[in-house]
């Protein structure tokens, strides 16, 4: 494949949108995280620049704020920043090649952006360059899940996870979830149904148990005991389907933590399931 257009989108840094919205003073050691990260990622943008030219790459740049005007087409996306960068471009450029770079990776874990999603960092990022420019890359889809609510499909894309639950953190989430005939009724903190590609993220972190390429899960969050739940969680085959009912108002779908929710009312009927369609689809090596 030759690629003749490429943009790459660059995240604002966590000091850059600090001096925009907040006069608030800062205890040290914050100060310290967010100069260390910005500075991070000015040197990374500047390598990057610098061996994408030395390799003639066809690169566009824009900032996270300018993804949203953009309409012309390109060949591959490539986000530098982390999960977040990623993310975003998911949600305007559905059926280009991405690409992540992590410009804040670090090998102490407390320290940097994790950058799951990403492919790219300081250490290979010459490599990686060298490579888009040799063609030596393939484009594989990501597997995702559909939603359904009262039939009707919700045309987002999922990367990580769904999550469903009460709008307000702080209160009960009243659901009844369905699967193979079987049905029960859960007061939790909400629940996550996830990917195979979010398996390494939030729902791990809450405790999901590892799955394979070719199935998705649910985790339920914190279910009240006194319910004497029967599961916390459940590994779905690509041919099985959710279907989840909430059991009073105020509840929501949030899918891989956007801003944008869905509002749900109560007893709409949910139903989610593997899917192959309109996928997107990532660079890998």
């Amino acid at each position: 494949m030759i690629l003749k257009k490429i943009l790459c989108v660059v995240k604002k840094t966590e000091l850059e949108r600090y001096k925009v919205y907040s006069k608030k003073s800062l205890p040290p050691s914050i100060k310290k995280w967010l100069n260390l990260g910005h500075k991070n990622h000015l040197t990374f943008l500047t390598k990057f620049k610098a061996i994408a030219s030395k390799y003639g790459l066809p690169i566009t740049y824009v900032t996270t704020n300018q993804v949203k005007d953009i309409h012309s087409k390109y060949d591959m996306i490539i986000t530098l920043g982390g999960d977040g960068a990623f993310i975003l471009a998911t949600k305007y450029f559905r059926k280009t090649p991405l690409l992540g770079f992590n410009s804040n990776s670090h090998k102490h874990p407390k320290q940097g952006s994790i950058g799951a999603l990403t492919s790219g960092n300081i250490s290979n990022l010459e490599k990686r360059l060298k490579q888009l420019k040799e063609g030596k890359f393939k484009i594989v889809p990501l597997s995702s899940l559909s939603i359904k609510i009262n039939s009707k499909l919700i045309n987002i894309p999922v990367v990580n996870e769904i999550y469903l639950g009460n709008k307000n953190p702080y209160r009960s989430s009243d659901l009844t979830i369905i699967h193979d005939k079987k049905e029960e009724r859960f007061n939790c903190s909400g629940i996550i149904v996830s990917t195979f590609t979010g398996s390494t993220a939030w729902y791990k972190n809450g405790g999901g148990k590892p799955f394979k390429e070719d199935e998705f899960a649910l985790l339920i969050r914190e279910p009240n005991k006194d319910r004497k739940p029967t599961l916390t969680q459940m590994i779905l085959k690509e041919k099985e389907k959710l279907t989840i009912y909430p059991n009073s108002p105020d509840h929501i779908i949030s899918v891989d933590s956007r801003e944008e929710i869905v509002p749900l009312k109560t007893f709409d009927k949910i139903e989610i399931n593997y899917s192959t369609c309109n996928l997107i689809e990532v660079v890998k090596f």
